[in-house]
């Protein structure tokens, strides 16, 4: 890839499971409710950016914030032919 768009900032976001919910259940959630995802605990999270999975890593701590380690990542080609194939 070309070095001038290495400078390129992108969002990145962390999913750290799913669930679906009925339309009815997401409209009463309040403060303090707890659901569960589906994801284990010992899974990786992975790491999206433009909605696109780019590695997958576990979550950690530094100086009291959240963290991650990449334990994997995704090759560019591979980043590629996922799109070209939805």
């Amino acid at each position: 890839m070309s070095e001038k768009f290495h400078d390129l900032r992108l969002p990145l976001t962390l999913c750290f499971g799913t669930r679906n919910m009925p339309l009815g259940e997401v409209l009463e959630l309040t403060q303090g409710d707890v659901f569960s995802l589906e994801r284990t605990l010992d899974e990786p999270v992975r790491i999206l950016a433009g909605g696109k999975e780019i590695a997958k890593a576990e979550v950690v701590a530094v100086d009291g914030n959240y963290a991650v380690r990449i334990l994997s990542t995704t090759t560019a080609s591979e980043t590629l032919q996922t799109s070209a194939n939805e």
